[in-house]
C-alpha cells in the first residue's frame, strides 16, 4: 500500500503547483462501471462467446484538476477481476490499481474555439496495482487452490468519448489499455516466462462525471474554451508584458523629448546656414545680426571689447579714448541718481567738449545681470539719458554733440556687480 500513499501525494503536489487563483472552476469526479478482459498467459477459451472476465463486473473512479480547458492532471483507482483459465490452468485475481495520470482533451487541442458538446479525451500516467491470485489445475483431486498476493507497477493509456449535459454534469465511455511489469497475474510459476511480454488489461466503461462548480466562479474550466481561458501564468504573462509596454512606451516618449533637445542643441552648435552680417555666427544663434564688419564677437555673435579692438575702432573712425583721469559714472542698485564722484566726472568730460569744439561724445549706459533683459535696457537708457541732461543742463553742452545710448545689462557676473552699473564715454570728430 505504501506505493498507493506515494501516488496520492504526487498527486496531490502535482495539483499545487498550479493552485493559483482562478476564476474558473477546476476539480471534478467521475465513477466508472464496465467489464475488462485479460491479456496474459493463460487466456480464455477461444470459442466461448463472452470471457469470462465479462462476468464481473469492473468499476472504478477519478478525481481530476483541470490546469486548463486542454491540460489536466488526474488520480484514478479501478478494480478488475481477472480469471481465465486453460488446458491445464484456471485463476481468478481481482485486481485494485491507481494512477496518477497526464489528461488531454484532444478536441479543445485540435479546435480550440469549438463549442460542441462533445469532447474527446485521453490520458496516461503511472501507477501502483495489488492483487491475490488463486490458481489450481483442472484436476479437482490432486490440485488445491493456491493463494499468492503480488503487486506491479502499471502504465495505463486510456481514451474516452464524453457529452456534456450540462455545465455539472457529464456522461462518457472509456476504453483503458493496462500494461504491467509482471507476466505472472495467473501466479502459476510454470507461466513466468522471462523474455515474454508483460500482463495486460483492456477494459471498457461506462461513467458518469460531476464537475464541481463553486457558485462564485464563472464557470468549470472542462467548459470553456481557449479564448475564454486565462490562466494565472499567463495573467502574469500579461501584466508583465503590460508593464513592460508602459516602461517601453515610457522609454520612446523620454527618447523623443531628448531627440528634441539634441536637434535644438545641433541647430545651435551649427556653423551653417545664413550669416548676414558675416561673423561667422549663423543667424540662428546671432544675439547681435548688425555687427560691423570684422567685429570680435562670441559664441552668439555679440561684441567683444578688447584693448585691441578699441585701438582699432581709434584708427578708423578717430574716436578719441577717454583719458585716465575721466573714468566711467557709476550707480547705485536699480538707481539713475548721480553721487559726487560721478558729477565731478561729468564736469571733466564737459571740460573736455568745451575745450575741443568738433567733438562729439557718446554715453553707453550698462546694468548688472539682475532683472530681465527689456527692464535693463530700458534702465541704461535712462542712465544715459540722465548724464546726457546733466551736461545740457549743468554745463552748457550741445545736445547735438551727445549721443545716449543704451547696452542693457552686462552678462557677467551673474551677480549684482557695481562695476557693471556705469556710463561709459566715447568720443569721436
Amino acid at each position: 500500500m505504501k506505493f498507493f500513499y506515494i501516488f496520492v501525494f504526487a498527486f496531490l503536489i502535482s495539483t499545487s503547483m498550479f493552485s493559483q487563483a482562478s476564476e474558473f472552476s477546476i476539480w471534478s469526479a467521475s465513477i466508472e462501471t464496465g467489464f475488462c478482459v485479460f491479456d496474459g498467459d493463460v487466456s480464455q477459451t477461444r470459442m466461448q462467446l463472452l470471457p469470462s472476465s465479462f462476468t464481473d463486473v469492473s468499476y472504478g473512479g477519478t478525481v481530476e484538476y483541470a490546469i486548463s480547458p486542454i491540460w489536466g492532471v488526474a488520480l484514478d483507482f479501478y478494480h478488475f477481476p481477472l480469471n481465465g483459465a486453460n488446458t491445464d490452468l484456471s485463476f481468478y485475481a481481482p485486481l485494485n490499481t491507481s494512477d496518477i495520470n497526464a489528461t488531454i482533451n484532444f478536441t479543445k487541442l485540435i479546435l480550440p474555439y469549438s463549442r460542441s458538446k462533445f469532447s474527446i479525451l485521453g490520458a496516461i500516467g503511472i501507477g501502483y496495482a495489488f492483487y491475490q491470485t488463486d490458481f489450481k489445475t483442472p484436476d479437482p483431486v490432486n490440485s488445491p487452490i493456491v493463494s499468492l498476493p503480488g503487486q506491479a507497477l502499471s502504465i495505463p493509456v486510456t481514451f474516452s468519448l464524453e457529452y456534456n449535459l450540462s455545465k455539472n454534469w457529464a456522461v462518457g465511455g472509456k476504453i483503458h489499455y493496462r500494461a504491467y511489469n509482471k507476466d505472472n497475474m495467473e501466479g502459476d510459476p510454470r507461466y513466468n516466462y522471462k523474455g515474454v511480454t508483460n500482463d495486460f488489461i483492456g477494459s471498457g466503461m461506462a461513467y458518469l462525471r460531476y464537475k464541481f462548480n463553486n457558485p462564485k466562479k464563472r464557470d468549470h474550466r472542462r467548459n470553456i474554451n481557449m479564448d475564454q481561458f486565462d490562466p494565472p501564468c499567463c495573467a502574469q504573462i500579461d501584466n508583465g508584458k503590460n508593464a513592460l509596454d508602459s516602461i517601453i512606451t515610457s522609454f520612446k516618449a523620454q527618447l523623443a523629448e531628448q531627440n528634441t533637445k539634441i536637434d535644438s542643441l545641433t541647430h545651435l552648435l551649427a556653423d551653417n546656414g545664413p550669416d548676414n552680417d558675416e561673423d561667422g555666427v549663423p543667424n540662428s544663434r546671432d544675439k547681435e545680426p548688425l555687427t560691423p564688419p570684422n567685429t570680435p564677437v562670441d559664441f552668439r555673435g555679440r561684441t567683444i571689447i578688447t584693448p585691441q579692438f578699441v585701438q582699432k575702432l581709434i584708427a578708423q573712425q578717430d574716436t578719441i579714448p577717454a583719458v585716465d583721469d575721466i573714468p566711467a559714472v557709476y550707480f547705485d542698485f536699480d538707481k539713475t541718481g548721480l553721487d559726487e564722484d560721478a558729477l565731478e566726472t561729468i564736469r571733466k568730460v564737459s571740460a573736455k567738449m568745451k575745450a575741443d569744439k568738433s567733438l562729439i561724445v557718446e554715453v553707453r549706459g550698462f546694468c548688472d545681470f539682475m532683472g530681465n533683459k527689456a527692464y535693463n535696457e530700458n534702465l541704461s537708457q535712462r542712465r544715459s539719458n540722465r548724464v546726457k541732461a546733466e551736461m545740457m543742463k549743468v554745463w552748457g553742452i550741445s545736445g547735438n554733440r551727445i549721443i545716449a545710448n543704451g547696452k542693457g545689462k552686462v552678462t557677467e557676473p551673474q551677480i549684482k556687480y557695481r562695476p557693471n552699473r556705469r556710463c561709459e564715454f566715447f568720443f569721436s570728430k
